[in-house]
């Protein structure tokens, strides 16, 4: 009798050794592919793990891109003075002056709602054609700002007069900073932060990187765009990856980060920072 639970014992030890070893071989069959997927067109990159994450970046930098000198601004003021220009002027056109969409990543233009602008702007250039501070979203006008300091803000679409508006169609994430040596109220701020994702191309907003990129835009159509980004973060647990360009040479540090579903291979999530205005941002 104690030989036969001896027995039972036996089998059932070497069953769970086998699950074990036959998950863990699973899980890292998974993770493999998940890392090529994630990679391709990918090279000459260093990994390191760190939170859970996978980062990868790539010593020799980004790849020239389309126009073939690296799409890379030049030089830039401390605290740019931003140009606006109709996308029909702008969009598509080769790499020029400030205000045209372009090819270059690096000029930190951007297209919202079909005008194009330089990053950052005046708070008072999106306020002068209608985009309030949604009510308790954001600073008050008179409140002040510390020099390099910004306050996250949640600015929208409305009718109204004032500074904060109630009722919105369109709406996304920025914050309101301060690029001067000077404290400065907010009604005087820079937009220094945007975060345009899925629920607000739902709105109605229209949010274009240079490139033609958006949300919606492919992984392939990035790297095609602008080359291998400077850095890469892959998250497990969202299935998410991130691709990072900051090699802003100007006193802004300026970085876009342009976030890809691993699922559906597109963009759903663009941010663009000016990190001098944040104190603690990730370097």
């Amino acid at each position: 009798m104690k030989n036969k639970k001896s027995n039972v014992f036996i089998i059932a030890i070497t069953i769970a050794t086998l699950c074990i070893a036959l998950f863990s071989v699973l899980y890292l069959t998974i993770n493999s592919i998940t890392f090529v997927t994630a990679t391709t067109n990918l090279e000459n990159v260093e990994l390191f793990r760190n939170s859970g994450s996978l980062h990868l970046s790539s010593p020799l930098g980004r790849d020239d891109g389309p126009t073939g000198e690296g799409g890379r601004a030049q030089s830039d003021p401390a605290r740019p003075d931003s140009e606006v220009t109709t996308s029909e002027e702008g969009r598509n056109s080769d790499d020029g002056p400030t205000g045209q969409l372009g090819h270059d990543l690096y000029s930190f233009n951007f297209e919202l709602n079909n005008v194009v602008y330089t990053f950052p702007l005046p708070f008072e250039t999106l306020e002068s054609i209608g985009w309030r501070v949604f009510l308790g979203f954001g600073p008050r006008a008179d409140e002040v700002l510390e020099p390099n300091h910004s306050r996250v803000a949640v600015i929208a679409l409305g009718d109204s007069d004032f500074w904060s508006v109630i009722a919105f169609d369109q709406s996304f994430s920025v914050a309101l900073g301060n690029l001067t040596d000077s404290p400065i109220y907010a009604r005087d701020s820079y937009i220094t932060y945007i975060s345009y994702g899925i629920s607000n191309a739902e709105e109605g907003v229209r949010l274009i990187l240079p490139g033609d990129i958006t949300v919606g835009s492919t992984y392939d159509e990035v790297i095609e765009a602008h080359g291998r980004p400077d850095e890469i973060i892959i998250h497990y647990d969202t299935n998410t990856m991130e691709l990072i360009y900051d090699s802003d040479p100007t006193p802004l540090n300026r970085e876009i980060v342009i976030k890809i579903d691993l699922e559906t291979n597109q963009v759903y999530s663009i941010t663009i920072i000016a990190k001098v205005a944040f104190d603690n941002w990730r370097d």
